[in-house]
This record gives structure tokens, sequence and C-alpha cells, in this order.
């Protein structure tokens, strides 16, 4: 996609790509979801435990737009949107039509406020890989997922990233 240096699409979800960009003046994870199979809710989230859902944090694109939610159990209900202070997403996006869901967002790699640190995870994509979750729903409202699968992908800037290795 244009605007952005590399691409993923997890093996169990092929009609999936998340596509992003490292901004290292402004410390962003620029970041876009494209999911061509039907017209639902997206998600990249941010595990504090590779793999694990339950305390991660997830930019989701919904029929209610694109926010930052806190992954509290593995049931609607405990996936929470966060307090308004921690709502630090920028030029967010969200459509879904004509069978194409497709979300932008701008995140911060560090979410620690003055005097208040975060509970999310800081992104270092230049140190180690990150751990990140994807899912989709069934429609564009915010509903149990259908298709998930974690990934630890390198994130970092492309001169800095270190070349993959072999099988």
């Amino acid at each position: 996609q244009p605007g952005y240096s590399c691409a993923y699409t997890p093996s169990l979800l092929p009609t999936y790509t998340f596509h992003w960009f490292i901004n290292e003046q402004t410390n962003r994870l620029d970041g876009q979801v494209r999911y061509t199979g039907g017209s639902a809710w997206v998600a990249v989230g941010f595990p504090a435990v590779a793999g694990s859902m339950v305390g991660s944090t997830a930019v989701i694109g919904s029929s209610e737009g694109v926010n930052l939610y806190a992954l509290g159990g593995k049931f609607p209900g405990a996936v929470t949107l966060l307090d308004f202070s921690w709502q630090t997403l920028e030029g967010t996006s969200y459509t879904a039509a004509n069978g194409v869901s497709v979300m932008s967002f701008r995140k911060r790699l560090n979410e620690d406020q003055f005097e208040r640190p975060s509970d999310q995870m800081v992104i270092e994509p230049d140190l180690q890989p990150t751990d990140l979750l994807f899912a989709t729903g069934q429609s564009p409202d915010l509903s149990f997922h259908v298709y998930r699968q974690p990934a630890t992908i390198w994130l970092g800037y492309a001169h800095n990233t270190p070349a993959p290795q072999p099988p």
C-alpha cells in the first residue's frame, strides 16, 4: 500500500494484511489493516505475553470507529474501551464496504504519559521483534472474533531491521 514500507499476512488469515511504517521523527507506528474476506471489524493487538489475548491492548476498527481497547478476558464484555486519557490514536479511519474492511491508525510506540506509566506494551522496533495479535469479526459490529492469529515480527526501521534467518 502507498505510504507503508512493510506488510505481513498471517498464514491462517490469507485475506488479512497488516501494512505499517515506523516514523522515526514522531516515534509512531502508522498501521493499516486490509481485510478482503468481508465487511467486518478488524483488530491488531499488542499482547503483554506473546500469543495471549488476556491482558493485551488492541486497536480495533468497527462500526464504532477506531479505538484502543483493553482485552480483559475471552468474552465480549471483557473487551473494554480504554479511558479517554489513553485514547492516543491519531489519523484513524475505518470503512467496510463491498466485502473489504480497511482500518488505518497512527499509534505511539511508547504510551507512557508524564508521571503516568501505561500498562500498554512499549514497541521497540529496532531492539526486538514485536508480538502481535490479528483478529476479525463477522460483521462491522464488535462481537466475538471468528478469525485470530498471533505473530511475532520485526517492525523495525528498514535500515535497522535484521535480515530474516533461514529456516
